[in-house]
């Protein structure tokens, strides 16, 4: 018995990989400063006060 593989389709050169399409502003977003501000308060929470 004879196997064949059929090839693979080429792809785009031009097209950008689906983790590389991510556009707009370079910063974080809103649950990441939600999370770093809870963060932070449970840190100044966690301090002794004078």
């Amino acid at each position: 018995m004879k196997q064949t593989l059929n090839p693979c389709k080429p792809r785009h050169p031009f097209a950008l990989a689906a983790h590389r399409c991510k556009g707009g502003a370079h910063r974080r977003s809103a649950s990441g400063l939600r999370q770093r501000a809870a963060r932070e308060l449970r840190a100044e929470l966690a301090r002794p006060s004078p």
